[in-house]
């Protein structure tokens, strides 16, 4: 643009906002993926999407009282947060629901989000006789809470920006399964696989292999420091403050 500064970051749903119109000359995006593709250079900066990590880290008091309320203290808690959207791949999310069903009657999936497709997807899901292991939770206020009470987060999305979704699931210490369509920026955890999303037996097979995970033991390998607000505000004000001066300077 002319004159412009375009700088962009992530909002929860990983897409782009365009913040400045008429700065001056650079560009920022949520991830170097995200900026290949708006910008087609690489002279811009990469601006995370942060998250309260307070807000969204582990709480095992709030997982013992959820999990007893719902009755599903020995069940394997599987979930995804997400419209219903062909970009977030809802029929691929009950075709490995099947496949969990098939292999583990203690299985129960948590479904979080609404949108155009939920009805028919719905109706998917009760075609493949897998309604019985799902709980849909609409545009939940409380998706931080639920993340402390899962035991597995998935979203094998056609394609991303940088889901901010992704990154409260791993800030709350759960094993995170992405699409590899997914910019592997995502990943703050050592217990996040990018997974092909052509097979649905792939995810169940790896969704299985966390039965026996200890939450505790992934809570020490995250780093925070990228996704802190506090960290993302600093940067953010000193990309003003650098713009502000160059222009005052050439006054």
């Amino acid at each position: 643009k002319e004159e412009g500064v375009d700088i962009l970051f992530g909002y929860p749903g990983g897409q782009a906002i365009d913040l400045f119109d008429s700065l001056y000359g650079q560009d920022g995006s949520c991830s170097h993926l995200a900026g290949d593709y708006i910008f087609r250079k690489d002279n811009y900066h990469v601006i995370a999407n942060a998250v309260d990590i307070e807000k969204y880290s582990y709480n095992s008091i709030l997982r013992k009282k959820i999990r007893e309320e719902k009755k599903c203290t020995d069940k394997f808690i599987v979930m995804t947060v997400g419209r219903f959207t062909k970009q977030k791949n809802p029929y691929f999310i009950v075709d490995i629901i099947n496949k969990l069903k098939s292999y583990n009657n203690d299985v129960i999936f948590w479904w979080f989000g609404n949108g155009a497709m939920e009805d028919e997807v719905k109706k998917y899901a009760e075609e493949n006789n897998v309604l019985d292991v799902i709980e849909f939770y609409g545009a939940s206020k409380k998706v931080n809470e639920y993340y402390s009470a899962a035991d597995i987060f998935i979203l094998p999305s056609l394609y991303e920006g940088l889901p901010v979704v992704g990154i409260e699931a791993q800030v709350s210490g759960l094993p995170t399964l992405f699409s590899n369509k997914i910019t592997k920026e995502a990943r703050i955890s050592n217990y996040t696989k990018f997974l092909p999303i052509e097979s649905p037996d792939i995810w169940a097979e790896e969704i299985l292999g966390f039965l026996k995970f200890k939450r505790e033991d992934n809570l020490k390998n995250i780093n925070f420091d990228e996704y802190k607000i506090e960290n993302k505000s600093k940067d953010l004000a000193g990309i003003y403050k650098s713009i502000l001066n160059e222009e005052l300077t050439k006054k």
